[in-house]
């Protein structure tokens, strides 16, 4: 057998090939990028200001979440209060009657009387719901109730109503007197815009009140008001008032 015929033909390779063997070399390919990475280092350091003008494209600034937080409620004594709805009590329109609150409140004596206090608008008419004799006053400062006063009181003496607050008084009852008879639902007065208010402290402007003997009247007007736990105002006015709030009760009235 001659030489020529033990030799193996050598196969043509591509140029793509020959890349691709050099680089599937991982020592080669280990080098080489070694190599890269090396030169790359020493352009930068030959050339700082060339290295701040390679355009980086950053991601977008994703703003941090603050945390917030609700303030507690304040936890108070005040007796929750149950939605009512509007309902006639004779005194007021439906829905002024269904936003009264029941209160008790003491006077410079600490004796305790009680009513239905509201916080009306401005010329909400105040009706009466019996024939009363009725007398006007002025409640005299210092005071612990504050505004006018319009005191009702049936013929038989067995019923009373009071009206206090911000109120201003009926021009054709009370145009030159201050004591009228009157009829059921007539106006006695009509809700003021002063801003005054009955007790220190509290937005009500308007108190509709009854005597301490009378036990009757509050509950047959207000009946769902009066079933819920009362709001109770202890007494915070002056030492000596210039009219005591139990003779507010009693002003004299005509036989």
């Amino acid at each position: 057998m001659d030489r020529e015929s033990t030799i193996t033909p050598e196969v043509p390779v591509s140029h793509a090939q020959k890349e691709r063997g050099r680089y599937h070399d991982p020592i080669k390919y280990v080098k080489l990028t070694l190599a890269g990475a090396l030169g790359l280092a020493i352009g930068i350091a030959c050339n700082p200001a060339q290295s701040r003008n390679i355009n980086i494209t950053e991601s977008p600034i994703v703003p941090t979440a603050t945390a917030t937080f609700e303030p507690s409620p304040t936890v108070t004594s005040t007796p929750e209060v149950k939605k009512i709805e509007p309902f006639d009590c004779k005194v007021l329109r439906k829905e002024a009657c269904a936003s009264g609150r029941f209160v008790q409140f003491e006077d410079e004596t600490k004796k305790v009387f009680e009513g239905v206090a509201f916080t009306l608008e401005g010329g909400e008419e105040l009706l009466l719901p019996f024939e009363m004799q009725v007398a006007m006053s002025e409640l005299k400062e210092p005071n612990f109730l504050h505004g006018m006063q319009f005191r009702g009181r049936t013929y038989d003496g067995k019923r009373s109503l009071t009206y206090y607050g911000d109120l201003l008084k009926n021009p054709e009852i009370f145009s030159d007197k201050k004591t009228a008879d009157m009829k059921p639902r007539q106006v006695v007065a009509t809700g003021g815009e002063t801003g005054l208010t009955v007790f220190e402290g509290y937005s009500f402007n308007a108190l509709i009140g009854v005597s301490a003997i009378d036990k009757e009247t509050l509950p047959d007007l207000f009946d769902e008001i009066t079933e819920q736990t009362p709001l109770y105002i202890p007494y915070s006015g002056p030492d000596n008032p210039a009219t005591s709030s139990s003779r507010n009760f009693d002003i004299p009235l005509n036989k």
